[in-house]
């Protein structure tokens, strides 16, 4: 693994690796009531979602309603690990699969 962080307010904890470019992500319930509890239950371990890196995950959003893309619990998700915004669309709408848009954090632009 190449990094580890526990995100608080998420109550998960994530441990990551970049593998062949790709980055692999495990992620744990930190908290016995969190919703992916029973995901767990219900599916077992496995896959659970497909993460797309964007440059502007507003602008990413408002195309993907255009298409008629909704997103999950109709709001984005905040920060994610590293202070990635990030957002989970409508599973009925992507046949089922669980996607995640994440955008980097971005840089503060330097003074001077």
């Amino acid at each position: 693994m190449s990094g580890r962080e526990e995100i608080e307010h998420l109550k998960v904890r994530v441990a990551f690796s970049e593998v062949g470019g790709t980055r692999i992500e495990l992620i744990s319930p930190s908290s016995g009531d969190h919703e992916l509890m029973q995901h767990l239950k219900e599916q077992g371990e496995g896959l659970h979602h497909i993460a797309f890196k964007v440059r502007d995950i507003k602008q990413s959003l408002e195309e993907l309603n255009k298409m008629g893309i909704r997103l999950a619990e109709g709001r984005p998700k905040g920060k994610g690990h590293g202070g990635k915004e990030i957002a989970f669309l409508n599973q009925d709408d992507t046949n089922g699969v669980l996607i995640e848009l994440c955008q980097e954090k971005r840089q503060k632009p330097r003074g001077g």
